[in-house]
């Protein structure tokens, strides 16, 4: 059983109160029908796919250089002409930088920052993808083995306020107790829910909360407790105050007649008067210790021997659909920041590279085909001087090997700089035989990753060192094909299933085949084993299995944020 909270009995008000008003244990939502939801597939797939996918790599060049100024350089000299032959590593231009040390540390301590950002958020995800649902039990009838005899509670709470219908009180089988609303935990409680359940010194129990405080009302609140009494030792008496020694009290010659002692009324009666040598009364002796309670909470239904009511399994405390939305979110989440952690990364070299040298050299032999001035520079965002031996820019990208079917060498790209927003036309002129780490971009993470090369034309405004996006058609028209949003698609084992129903109307899980994907992996191409009359259900939990009976509803559920 697992333990959450320990605290005196002072505290217990202000808990519970505290738990009841943050939904701690309430419903997550409205008890579900016993048929599984299926949906119309056609209100999640597409016969056609005509649009585009995207990668994204670091912009190099080949052949080609391109020299931009930042903001923070200040030409001082232009040492080349258009026309002039150059060599690699002849001077080109000469600059005074303002960047300053302060501003490489603030720079890759942001990059630090963000590094740590990306492994919490990677952290996050992985415990997202292992959460499990809340699943919803149901359990035949029995007779429960409770003092009420029954498997529910019957009549009205009477003037206790609570009514224990089920269970044995121990922490294999909890009492059941249906308790009003505005009950009080106090120490009198208590002891009677001690000694009605178990007649000992603790009680394990689940107090139930019930809809209008009826016995047939919906339950809407389910608290686990294990109470234990604890009685404080009773304190001593205090020593007597009377002579010191002893024989002035014992010896009768000295106060009466030795037949006196025999008088009952001389040494019993409280109110008698001249008795102060008699021993204490009722009055003086010290009251015995009132029981002190320990509360130890925990949820219900982690119970060793559960009851055999309906019950809930909490797991994570989220719904499928809960799940799904945090996995979605995160994974964006970890997309921007891992494309963020680049382009600061790439940001930093070249600062570094300004601040440590003071002059541009020539990284290529071959000829300046174009010098401007540093404010036309400035104001157009043009590079100040290009150096050309036949090339271009170079910008790698990686494809979905299923996916990869749609690109060929020779084709036609678009490719949009992220530095500026500028867009150029490409051509892929290398497509890898080799699979390696894909990016974020081509979406499905079962499948391996091919990279493949885009060539630029130098007159490109783009810059080395950056990062640029690519994108590609995937038009795919195939007879009987069509593309099904990939959530609703499961990978085990290499292999695609979905859950569908069936012609008996019941749940099947069935393999498919896929093909390409496209809209950033949000969209697989379903090559066989369904089709557009079929109803599909939503693969997410441990409560869809194979021959449950199905219903038909709206998918606008699937879509509304709980």
């Amino acid at each position: 059983m697992k333990k959450h909270k320990k605290l005196w009995i002072s505290l217990l008000s202000i808990l519970l109160v505290g738990a009841l008003g943050a939904g701690v244990f309430v419903y997550m939502e409205t008890r579900p029908v016993e048929p599984v939801h299926v949906y119309d597939i056609n209100n999640m797939a597409h016969l056609n796919w005509d649009g585009d996918s995207t990668t994204g790599g670091e912009i190099t060049t080949d052949k080609f250089q391109a020299v931009h100024l930042s903001n923070t350089q200040v030409v001082t000299a232009v040492h080349v002409r258009v026309g002039q032959k150059v060599s690699k590593g002849t001077k080109l231009l000469t600059y005074d930088t303002t960047i300053s040390q302060l501003a490489l540390d603030r720079k890759e301590l942001a990059i630090k920052r963000d590094e740590l950002r990306l492994k919490d958020a990677e952290k996050e995800l992985v415990e997202i993808r292992n959460m499990k649902p809340i699943v919803y039990v149901e359990k035949p009838d029995k007779p429960s083995s409770g003092s009420s005899g029954s498997s529910g509670p019957k009549g009205d709470l009477g003037s206790n306020g609570y009514q224990i219908y089920a269970g044995k009180g121990t922490s294999g089988s909890p009492a059941r107790v249906w308790v009003d609303q505005n009950i009080q935990f106090t120490n009198e409680l208590m002891n009677s829910l001690i000694a009605d359940s178990t007649g000992g010194s603790d009680v394990y129990l689940v107090a139930e909360y019930r809809q209008g405080n009826s016995a047939d009302g919906e339950v809407t609140n389910r608290v686990g407790m294990h109470i234990t009494q604890i009685v404080e030792p009773a304190p001593q008496p205090p020593e007597p105050t009377g002579p010191s020694d002893p024989s002035e009290t014992t010896e009768p010659s000295e106060t009466t007649e030795p037949s006196e002692t025999t008088e009952p009324t001389e040494t019993t009666n409280p109110e008698e008067p001249g008795t102060t040598d008699s021993p204490a009364t009722t009055a003086d002796t010290p009251a015995a210790a009132e029981p002190q309670y320990v509360i130890e909470f925990f949820v219900p239904s982690e119970n060793k021997e559960p009851e055999p009511e309906d019950e809930i399994i909490w797991n994570s405390g989220f719904t499928a659909t809960e799940i799904a939305q945090k996995k979605t979110e995160k994974e964006a989440q970890i997309k921007d920041l891992t494309f963020s952690l680049k382009m600061a990364k790439a940001e930093l070299q070249i600062m570094q590279k300004e601040f440590d040298n003071g002059e541009i050299t020539s990284e290529i032999s071959g000829h300046v085909v174009s010098v401007i001035s540093a404010e036309e520079a400035a104001e157009t965002g043009e590079p100040m001087v290009k150096i050309s031996g036949g090339g271009g820019f170079l910008i790698q990208g990686t494809v979905n090997e299923l996916n990869r079917e749609a690109i060929s060498i020779g084709q036609t790209v678009t490719v949009t700089s992220y530095n500026d927003f500028s867009t150029y036309e490409g051509t892929i002129v290398e497509i890898g035989d080799y699979p390696v780490k894909g990016d974020l971009y081509d979406g499905n993470p079962n499948s391996s990753c091919y990279p493949f090369t885009v060539s630029v034309s130098e007159e490109a405004n783009l810059q080395d060192g950056y990062f640029a996006e690519i994108s590609y058609h995937t038009s795919q028209d195939q007879e009987g094909a069509f593309f099904l949003e990939s959530a609703f698609i499961l990978t085990e084992n290499g292999k695609s299933y979905v859950y569908v129903r069936n012609a008996e109307g019941l749940l099947e899980k069935r393999e498919i085949k896929t093909g390409a994907t496209v809209n950033n992996g949000n969209n697989t191409k379903v090559l066989s084993g369904l089709t557009m009359t079929d109803y599909i259900a939503f693969p997410y939990g441990d409560d869809l299995k194979e021959g449950a009976p199905t219903e038909e509803a709206d998918v606008s559920e699937l879509y509304a944020l709980n």
